[in-house]
């Protein structure tokens, strides 16, 4: 076996040859612990990142390096696959059939496939080579992963309806025969390395564990708050590393604003890398929600339930700067009760069976940012009074509520100024407020609650506009935002504004957080007291949480 080779190779640093050595000890016996080594390996890749000005260049510079065969460029090339049109993605994948069999590809492809970025009948051909690579590759941790992809699931989209049924069948056949092909290579499961091999291979793992970026990374989940993050950024930056660059860009945005040749960068790499950043978190997570911060994830929104998945990542130390959950259906408690989200302060659209178990359970939450979907309140007291008797004790720490407010009656929340908790609250937020009911509910809230508490129309809605007023301090803004978190527009401008006529004369700024006219800065300007100011700000508007 090559692992003696290997770890010689690695000790004197000669980072090509030990992956050459590992291939060929995987081929040989294809142990998901050596490919787990080799998935390390990827994050010291000097090869430089895949570049084209358009998807036609990115692709011939996809194949010239295949054409290539540099051991150390399957991360780089995975990188390239799905960014471009499924057309691209055939010329890529059919490039890489012909590649000796590799381990590297397994964790991306999967990770590709828990968010695959079109599902359309005519995109097939890509994602049927993309399925024959992995079946060629044969790696045994598919026996564990594949079943875990239920595509029935994730192939519904935040906001958008439930996909064709004939896609999640077609990923289904295709996931099943991979697994089956795989079965039956693999009869006695997954290879085991030889007695004789254990000590090398386990020198070869702490060597992998004792990398640099590692390393540091391990001290960022250790400590969050602290210094490390500006540590790697500058390891990061002498190595050229693009990583490097966003984050520096991220820790200048901490201490004043960026130019919008600055914002532009941060989002094109955001955009081009956000992927392979969140490592094994892209599995469970929807990318473009997520709200960096010092280059980690900060905000983020589930895209699936599935406890075989969340259960795969649950104790995955990168959940250690993520302090906003977003979920996207029913989480299992074992997740957000994980030591791994050690910040976690904020859980949003908790859903309503959830919601209620929390409430009648005895455990007590530390969130201080919290949003219920229980529409029920609006038919049945019994669940106002479960609101008003546990809430404080269910989240002591609560500073940020929201509720549903689906469909909801004027009077639906005349209610909400006899909860306890409302004394120790920040924010008092209405989830679902379609937009032709704005203008009454915040009618409806200016007279009834506090006016110590801020008030969030928005928060964590589905239409993704944004309409959050801040009304406690004598410097009130209103922030607002047509867009959703994906790039949509789902609400105009317009609608916002005239939802916001009662405030007219009152207000200290108004602060688009998405794309202005000259013509909503102009409505906007009305709204303004003398000395107001207009402003238009990208930061913070990928994810609705209030400060």
């Amino acid at each position: 076996m090559s692992l003696d080779q290997a770890k010689r190779a690695l000790e004197s640093g000669k980072l090509s040859e030990g992956v050459v050595a590992l291939l060929e000890a995987w081929r040989a016996v294809p142990a998901p612990r050596i490919a787990d080594v080799l998935d390390g390996l990827s994050k010291r890749s000097p090869r430089g990142p895949i570049q084209g000005k358009n998807q036609a260049e990115l692709t011939r510079a996809f194949l010239e390096r295949v054409a290539e065969k540099n051991p150390l460029d399957p991360p780089r090339l995975a990188e390239v696959i799905g960014t471009t049109r499924s057309q691209q993605m055939v010329e890529q994948l059919e490039a890489l059939l012909d590649w000796p069999a590799d381990p590297r590809w397994t964790t991306p492809f999967l990770r590709l496939l828990t968010n695959p970025p079109f599902t359309g009948s005519g995109t097939q051909s890509a994602w049927r080579r993309l399925f024959k690579l992995l079946q060629q590759t044969a790696d045994p941790r598919l026996l564990e992963r594949l079943p875990a992809l239920d595509f029935a699931a994730l192939l519904v989209r935040p906001g958008q309806a439930n996909v064709e049924a004939f896609a999640a069948e077609f990923f289904t056949e295709r996931r099943d025969a991979v697994l089956a092909a795989v079965r039956k290579k693999h009869k006695a499961g997954a290879p085991r390395i030889g007695a004789a091999d254990e000590a090398t291979l386990a020198a070869i793992e702490r060597l992998v564990a004792t990398d640099t970026v590692t390393q540091l990374e391990a001290q960022v989940f250790a400590a969050p708050q602290s210094e490390a993050p500006a540590v790697l950024t500058d390891y990061l930056l002498e190595k050229g590393d693009e990583r490097g660059e966003f984050m520096a860009l991220q820790q200048q945005r901490l201490v004043g604003r960026l130019s919008e040749e600055q914002e532009a960068r941060e989002e094109a790499l955001l955009e081009k890398h956000a992927t392979t950043w969140l490592g094994a978190l892209a599995t469970v997570v929807e990318p473009t929600t997520v709200r960096f911060e010092r280059g980690f994830p900060a905000a983020c929104e589930l895209t699936t339930g599935q406890p075989a998945l969340l259960a795969s990542v649950a104790n995955d130390p990168a959940w250690a700067t993520v302090r906003h959950l977003h979920l996207h259906s029913d989480v299992p408690q074992t997740l957000l009760r994980s030591p791994a989200l050690k910040q976690l302060e904020a859980v949003t659209l908790i859903r309503e069976a959830a919601a209620r178990a929390m409430l009648n359970a005895p455990e007590a939450w530390p969130w201080r940012q919290v949003a219920l979907d229980l529409p029920s309140y609006q038919s049945r007291s019994a669940d106002v009074a479960l609101l008003q008797r546990r809430l404080t004790a269910t989240f002591p720490n609560l500073t940020s509520l929201a509720l549903d407010g689906y469909q909801n009656a004027d009077d639906a929340f005349d209610w909400v100024t006899s909860l306890p908790v409302m004394a120790q609250l920040r924010w008092f937020g209405v989830n679902f407020t379609h937009s032709s009911r704005l203008a009454a509910t915040l009618d409806r809230l200016l007279k009834r609650v506090p006016p110590t508490v801020d008030l969030d129309l928005s928060f964590c809605c589905h239409q993704g506009y944004r309409f959050r007023l801040h009304r406690s301090t004598e410097r009130r803004v209103l922030e607002l935002a047509g867009r959703g978190y994906q790039g949509t527009t789902s609400v105009p401008n317009d609608v916002l504004l005239e939802a916001a006529a009662p405030l007219a004369g009152t207000l200290h700024e108004v602060c688009f957080t998405s794309r202005a006219t000259k013509a909503h800065r102009a409505k906007a300007e009305a709204l303004l007291a003398s000395g107001g100011v207009v402003r238009v700000s990208k930061e913070g508007a990928r994810v609705p949480l209030p400060d």
